[in-house]
């Protein structure tokens, strides 16, 4: 499976077949739809509140090959919806290789995304899910050009979460809690002072995020999760998560945020929410690294402030914390990108799967710990 930034986008490198004519006599057919070709069939399997197995078989007849999602219920799944998905993704591997679309033209990507005819496909997407949510699997061929045909959905529903539910059991609305939220000392191995200017940011509103988890003082608050960037030191780089929490009326980030757990506008210190089972469990807060390796520099956040203000159609983040004996500082101005913007029409995928190596470090960084 490529680790992309889209929602499940599990795909191999396989060769494309030749399939000038895939959008040919079916489509062009009003008595056929392409649904109903039978190309496709969808399995979903151990459906939870917040966990699905999804598994897609394309037929052996299938002229082309394929690649198949999961989106939200909002998606228009047509020939629209595959080209933007498509170009977004080339867009992304275009940055990652470093290259030029003569060094690395669009039909050399489509060759390297597609799943063979004849076969199936299957993932479990673990606590990725909202809980009494519909989302959609969909599936499609590829022509030479990357145009789809044949495309199949299938909707699904994910359980209503229970007191306690990580995601494996049915319920009603009488409990919202999914997880259970606990305070972890703030970890450091900072060897410096740190203070750096970031170049870009990202912002998510998470809506009422912490209402799901059980540390009360969190509850009511809206949920605004940023990332901060800073330029590229060879390979690596400087980046900062702001974890924040604002009153629940809150419908900008602005305001001075508090490293710690209470109060109108917080700013998280280390936070491990355990979902229940082994090994099923995240990490939250604000926090610093350079770098994504285990050897890299990482520190929480574990006391300090948080100041964002208005500035034109963008914003001033000023942050001046510190962990033990170092200061960790940071600044930007400029827009707030949304996620929409950087995933296109992908779902909110921060919740749900695979990012891009500079959109993950923060969570990776805390479960290495």
């Amino acid at each position: 499976m490529k680790n992309v930034k889209f929602f499940a986008l599990l795909l191999c490198a396989v060769s494309l077949v030749g399939c000038s004519s895939l959008l040919g006599d079916n489509n062009d057919d009003p008595s056929v739809n392409p649904e109903d070709v039978g190309y496709f069939s969808i399995e979903i399997d151990d459906v939870s509140a917040h966990s699905a197995t999804v598994s897609v078989t394309a037929s052996d007849n299938l002229p082309a090959d394929w690649i198949w999602d999961v989106a939200t219920a909002e998606d228009v799944i047509n020939e629209e919806y595959v080209e933007a998905y498509l170009l977004e993704y080339y867009a992304y591997q275009l940055e990652q290789f470093g290259a030029t679309e003569a060094e690395y033209p669009f039909s050399k990507f489509l060759l390297e995304v597609g799943l063979k005819a004849g076969t199936t496909d299957t993932f479990t997407f673990e606590n990725m899910f909202s809980p009494n949510t519909v989302y959609k699997v969909w599936a499609c061929a590829l022509d030479e050009d990357g145009g789809a045909a044949y495309i199949k959905t299938k909707a699904f529903k994910t359980n209503v979460a229970t007191d306690g539910d990580s995601g494996g059991n049915d319920g009603d609305d009488s409990g919202t809690i999914t997880g259970t939220a606990t305070i972890e000392k703030p970890y450091s191995n900072l060897t410096a002072n740190v203070n750096f200017v970031a170049e870009e940011a990202y912002i998510i509103e998470g809506g009422s995020f912490w209402d799901d988890y059980a540390m009360s003082s969190l509850f009511n608050h809206e949920s605004f999760y940023i990332e901060l960037y800073g330029p590229y030191v060879g390979e690596d780089y400087e980046w900062m998560v702001l974890d924040l929490l604002a009153p629940a009326s809150a419908t900008t980030p602005e305001g001075t945020y508090t490293v710690g757990y209470s109060g109108n506008y917080i700013a998280l210190s280390s936070v491990r929410i355990d979902y229940g089972g082994e090994n099923n469990y995240s990490y939250a807060g604000s926090c610093y690294g350079f770098g994504i390796d285990e050897e890299d520099l990482y520190a929480d956040f574990e006391s300090g402030t948080v100041k964002i203000t208005k500035s034109g159609s963008g914003y001033n983040v000023v942050v001046d914390a510190k962990c033990g004996s170092h200061t960790i500082k940071a600044t930007y101005t400029g827009a707030l990108a949304p996620s929409e913007e950087v995933y296109g029409q992908s779902p909110k995928l921060y919740e749900y799967h695979t990012k891009s190596p500079r959109r993950s470090v923060g969570g990776e960084c805390r479960m290495k710990r």
